[in-house]
């Protein structure tokens, strides 16, 4: 009997695990939860919409059309690649340090950073942030004074992906700014 019940709580357990790797699945670019199927600024909070999970190689936003998955000829992301947007439509990316969360998810965020850089000419911002969730953060940055000190290793990881991702030299690194500079950023599309 007692064989018998630990056989059962055994494969019991690879279900779950089973399943909640399965609750993960890729249900396409956008859920239809929000208007303009993106990102919403939701009881005063700053929220992100993930486009492309942490780890992944493909991205719908860098090569192809709409249902068009190519992967990127680098690393997989380092981080949930996302962006927070205002009703407007003015479009800030976002890449948020935690573990890999499933496309179309949303959660609140923090800025801890950006980090400035320049393609051909054209200077693009990337804000870097963690979950406000305690429970989804990976890395505990509480701001960009903990990334410069105590995290160097991670912004660095950060900029040389960012500057190589689509090539050797495709971006060059303007600079970074801290969490005050972030938050100028997002008031200025509201």
């Amino acid at each position: 009997m007692i064989k018998s019940n630990l056989t059962a709580a055994v494969c019991m357990a690879v279900v779950c695990i089973f399943y909640a790797g399965a609750c993960v699945q890729d249900k396409g670019p956008y859920t239809q939860s929000l208007p303009k199927h993106k990102v919403e600024i939701l009881g005063g909070g700053i929220y992100a919409r993930v486009l492309v999970p942490a780890g992944s190689s493909v991205n719908q936003l860098v090569r192809g059309g709409p249902g068009e998955q190519q992967p990127i000829d680098f690393l997989p992301y380092p981080g949930n690649w996302g962006e927070v947007i205002h009703p407007a439509g003015n479009t800030l990316h976002v890449m948020i340090l935690t573990d890999a969360l499933a496309k179309g998810s949303i959660l609140e965020i923090k800025p801890i950073a950006v980090l400035q850089l320049d393609s051909s000419g054209v200077a693009r911002d990337v804000i870097v942030a963690v979950p406000t969730d305690s429970l989804l953060m990976s890395v505990r940055i509480g701001g960009f004074t903990d990334l410069i000190t105590d995290y160097e290793p991670v912004r660095y990881i950060l900029q040389t992906w960012f500057v190589n991702h689509r090539g050797f030299g495709a971006f060059q690194v303007l600079g970074w700014r801290d969490e005050s500079y972030a938050l100028k950023l997002l008031s200025k599309t509201n």
